[in-house]
């Protein structure tokens, strides 16, 4: 069995003791691990890991391609990463070299919101009333609808990049950013309609069709302000012990 394994750079996850559970269940195991220099924790990894990489920057455009390559070179049979920021170029590397797990049409749904919330409503869900933002007209016609506008990083995570707009006396003050420009410009942001009160996180694993973990969590502050916090929430079921 060959792994290919992705740290990134700010993970503190065991990844050490999960390899060595692994590989008691395997005859031969082969581990390559794929980080970053400015990485928070070096393990010492177990002597099943053949090769450890390190890039500059872990999130830039070299970093894929050269991930690529080692996918190419290394032929993996499973790629495993347990970060949102290499959902997709990892889905997309499993579809284009045949390796099994989570493909990219899936993936995708996992990434981009407008993706997620087209799905949440084409299976019946509740969502959030939400729409695309193309230039500042869009974020002009969505304080038309909904008085407070929240503007949405399309591909975040973490919250990265969220900003909460209570009135148009805002948009001066986005459009002196050429960043932000340039990403509504490019499809890159969407909108949604603020709503207030308590927001749950929940985590769910399935194993083929069984429903494994359900595991609901409370935030403790606005969601927005998630890096401005050491703690974001609190399990529910511990809440109510």
């Amino acid at each position: 069995m060959k792994v290919l394994l992705l740290q990134q750079p700010k993970s503190f996850s065991n990844y050490p003791k999960w390899i060595e559970e692994v590989q008691e269940r395997f005859d031969c195991l082969e581990v390559m691990v794929f980080t970053s220099s400015d990485r928070v924790i070096c393990h010492g990894w177990p002597n099943s890991v053949i090769k450890e990489i390190e890039v500059s920057d872990y999130s830039s455009d070299s970093a894929t391609a050269e991930f690529f390559d080692v996918v190419k070179e290394f032929k993996p049979d499973r790629i495993v990463s347990g970060s949102e920021e290499d959902v997709l170029r990892v889905a997309e590397a499993r579809s284009l070299f045949g390796i099994p797990g989570l493909k990219y049409a899936l993936a995708l749904s996992c990434r981009d919101k407008v993706t997620m919330k087209q799905s949440a409503l084409n299976a019946g869900l509740k969502i959030i009333p939400y729409t695309s933002c193309k230039c500042f007209g869009d974020i002009i016609s969505a304080f038309d609808r909904w008085g407070t506008v929240v503007l949405k990083p399309r591909w975040g995570a973490g919250s990265a990049g969220i900003a909460i707009l209570h009135s148009k006396d805002y948009l001066s003050a986005l459009a002196t950013k050429p960043e932000i420009v340039k990403s509504v410009h490019s499809n890159q942001y969407y909108l949604e309609e603020y709503c207030s009160g308590s927001v749950y996180h929940v985590d769910v694993v399935y194993v083929d069709s069984d429903l494994i973990l359900i595991s609901p969590s409370r935030y403790f502050c606005p969601t927005a302000r998630l890096r401005e916090t050491k703690y974001w929430f609190r399990n529910v079921r511990r809440e109510r012990r």
